[in-house]
């Protein structure tokens, strides 16, 4: 398969999706590496406001996903959010499978309320709590970062921590004074909040830290 780039000929070894309002923009383009690179940096330059319905809350801003690169060839694959009401912006890399629990999430289909992150936000809700929102809050002395998908009832906390650290993270659950620590995926926190429509925030010492070392994003 071609390059779908107009007047391109190179072989096609990346597969580019970009949203918009946690959908779909198109049905994902094949691209080859020059201009999966070319489209990466183009939206790594782009410095305009992203807007939103939402675009602050009480805890963080919040973000939401733009751009998903698959890079068949190289097996390296990786996201970028952008903050809505600001042009701040995030990225990691992620795996192949989480890449394609991703492109699933983002399209409007009956099927998605199958789906074990759907059946953990309602598992909950039976249980008297609510899933509030996904937050990227901390960076790990190791230098990957972290993240908790929260939820609340009326007296209880519940929390998800996620880090991310390529294919492993803790999930942490608090009901009370106990705690039970759960593996999860790091992008299953951002699947979790793009399939129940709640926000994913990072926290501003997260952005500052991203603003003094570059990594994993632009603020």
């Amino acid at each position: 398969m071609k390059c779908s780039s107009t007047e391109c000929t190179q072989d096609a070894v990346v597969r580019a999706i970009e949203v918009r309002n946690n959908r779909l923009l198109n049905n994902g383009e094949t691209l080859c590496e020059e201009h999966a690179d070319k489209l990466w940096e183009f939206h790594l330059a782009d410095y305009r406001i992203r807007e939103g319905s939402i675009t602050k809350s009480d805890v963080a801003p919040r973000f939401e996903l733009e751009l998903i690169l698959a890079d068949q060839k190289n097996q390296a694959n990786k996201v970028l959010l952008r903050e809505l009401g600001n042009n701040r912006l995030m990225f990691f890399p992620i795996g192949y499978l989480e890449f394609c629990v991703l492109a699933a999430a983002l399209q409007e289909s009956p099927y998605n309320e199958w789906t074990l992150h759907v059946a953990l936000a309602k598992a909950v809700k039976d249980f008297g709590g609510e899933l509030c929102h996904v937050i990227i809050d901390d960076f790990h002395p190791e230098g990957y970062i972290t993240a908790k998908a929260v939820f609340r009832d009326r007296k209880d906390l519940v929390g998800f921590y996620v880090g991310q650290e390529c294919d492993t993270a803790r999930a942490v659950l608090r009901h009370c004074p106990e705690i039970v620590a759960v593996q999860i995926r790091p992008s299953d926190g951002l699947a979790l909040g793009i399939l129940t429509g709640v926000p994913f925030l990072v926290a501003e010492k997260v952005l500052a830290r991203i603003k003094e070392t570059g990594q994993f994003g632009r603020a």
